[in-house]
C-alpha cells in the first residue's frame, strides 16, 4: 500500500511539473492571432486568382491553398478589417492561428502602427505591408 501512494504522488508530482512547463513553453513560443480567409482552394491557380481580384496572401497549408486577406490579433484592427471586408461584401472567416513569438512580434510593429493609422486607405496600406512581411516570414506566394 505505501508503494502505491509514493507512485500516485511521483505520478502527480511529475504531471504538475510537466503541465506547468507545457504551458510556459506554449505562452513563450507561439502568439496566437486571427486570420481573415477569404477562401480555400484544392487548387492553386483559383487561389491565386482570388488573391488577385481581392488582396491578400496566398499560404499552402498541407493540401489545400488558403487566401489571407490579414492576419491581426489587436482588437481594433481586427474590427477595421471586420467593417471593411462588409462594406465590400467580402465573405470571409475568421480563422485562428498560431505564429511563433519572433514573427509575432515583428508582426506586431505594423499592428502598432496600423492602431496609430487614422486614414482607412493608410490602414489598408500597412496591412498589406504587414501581409507581405508575413508572406516573406512564413514563406509563402
Amino acid at each position: 500500500m505505501k508503494r502505491i501512494k509514493i507512485a500516485v504522488i511521483v505520478f502527480l508530482i511529475g504531471s504538475i511539473i510537466a503541465f506547468v512547463t507545457y504551458q510556459n513553453d506554449e505562452k513563450s513560443t507561439y502568439t496566437r492571432t486571427v486570420a481573415f480567409q477569404l477562401g480555400v482552394f484544392k487548387d492553386e491557380n483559383n487561389a491565386i486568382r482570388l488573391k488577385e481580384r481581392l488582396g491578400g496572401i496566398v499560404i499552402k497549408d498541407a493540401d489545400v491553398y488558403r487566401v489571407y486577406y490579414a492576419i491581426l490579433h489587436d482588437k481594433d484592427n481586427i474590427k477595421f478589417i471586420e467593417n471593411n471586408l462588409k462594406e465590400k461584401e467580402v465573405s470571409y472567416y475568421i480563422r485562428n492561428v498560431n505564429l511563433n513569438e519572433t514573427i509575432f512580434l515583428k508582426g506586431d510593429k505594423y499592428e502598432t502602427l496600423m492602431n496609430k493609422t487614422m486614414k482607412d486607405n493608410n490602414k489598408l496600406k500597412v496591412n498589406n505591408k504587414m501581409l507581405n512581411f508575413y508572406k516573406e516570414a512564413l514563406n509563402v506566394y
